[in-house]
């Protein structure tokens, strides 16, 4: 079997596996779709998709401010076009970071003089984003620590946030600490790797942020916005269906944990494996509505995919196509 054969034999492995979760969740009564329709009016549509657009502009600066301390230059525009595009591949390939390839790619392709790094900006955009989830989920469950310490599934999620959130910090160190960079067993480590070369230049690269400290911490800041925009369309979605007696602290800790989820690369997009997430978090969470998750998550998938759609038209050459950075 080719290579080329398992890779599609992989990708309709995991499209089954997240219409399976679809179907199951559909047939147990857990997502009816009827029930959306509360959300299709003029004002819920605009609102939703007002809150989807903003968001992807956050993230798009956040990425843009990171290519920038790596001296590549793109205007917002340009770096819109490449979000979009990711937007639209991210249904395409699967978990939510098949788009991040995609616009590696681009990046890439404008800047062939600095390709590790180009590829690094994609990288520490989503690690960024990533950290600002795990954060914002740890921080909202400690204020809320009664409600945590009366689940004991939330119990159990709280302290394994918390290992991942020690980890996450020694990597930030490992990557920032100047003392450590220029330790010699450092490199004798990584000159017994069988890709040593290839793991120095981006180790090395990631290190080059420490230059730009400032820059760097306005994206957590921006992350944080992004983050906060995404969780009211969730606020909004679940008013709008009906949902009044959620508290809102329950959004703020729930959601980006079911993003930290849906971004492990095992169904399109996430899709499946958010609605099931949050159907999950939402019934440890909340003591009604636990319905609440899958469906504004449903809607939250579908206002990404309009906007993927754009990043469509950009990738089909039907808008102007991006080439190389002097073009717009």
């Amino acid at each position: 079997m080719t290579q080329k054969v398992k890779n599609l034999f992989l990708q309709l492995l995991k499209i089954l596996f997240s219409v399976g979760l679809i179907f199951w969740l559909v047939s147990s009564g857990k997502l009816d779709f009827r029930a959306l329709r509360p959300l299709l009016n003029p004002t819920a549509i605009l609102s939703c998709l007002a809150c989807t657009g903003a968001a992807l502009a956050l993230a798009t600066e956040r990425w843009r401010r990171f290519m920038s301390a790596q001296d590549i230059r793109l205007s917002f525009w340009i770096s819109l076009k490449l979000t979009l595009i990711g937007t639209f591949f991210n249904f395409a390939m699967p978990g939510g970071v098949g788009g991040d390839l995609v616009k590696g790619y681009y990046i890439i392709r404008t800047s062939p003089h600095a390709r590790i790094k180009a590829a690094i900006t994609v990288l520490m955009d989503r690690l960024s984003g990533l950290f600002v989830m795990l954060l914002m989920a740890l921080v909202v469950m400690l204020l809320r620590w009664d409600l945590i310490q009366s689940k004991p599934a939330l119990q159990s999620i709280f302290w394994f946030l918390c290992a991942f959130f020690v980890a996450f910090c020694c990597g930030w160190i490992a990557v920032f600490s100047r003392r450590l960079y220029n330790t010699r067993w450092l490199h004798k480590v990584f000159g017994l790797l069988p890709v040593r070369l290839q793991l120095l230049h981006l180790y090395e690269a990631l290190a080059d942020y420490r230059h730009h400290k400032i820059s760097f911490f306005s994206t957590f800041f921006l992350s944080l916005l992004s983050q906060m925009t995404s969780i009211f369309f969730f606020v909004l979605a679940g008013q709008a269906l009906g949902f009044h007696d959620i508290p809102l602290s329950v959004y703020f800790f729930v959601i980006p944990i079911g993003f930290m989820i849906q971004a492990v690369p095992i169904s399109p997009a996430g899709v499946g494996v958010g609605q099931a997430a949050l159907l999950f978090l939402f019934h440890a969470a909340a003591t009604q509505g636990p319905e609440v998750g899958p469906l504004t998550m449903t809607a939250y998938q579908v206002s990404l995919f309009v906007f993927g759609l754009l990043g469509a038209l950009f990738y089909l050459g039907i808008s102007q196509k991006i080439k190389n950075p002097k073009d717009a």
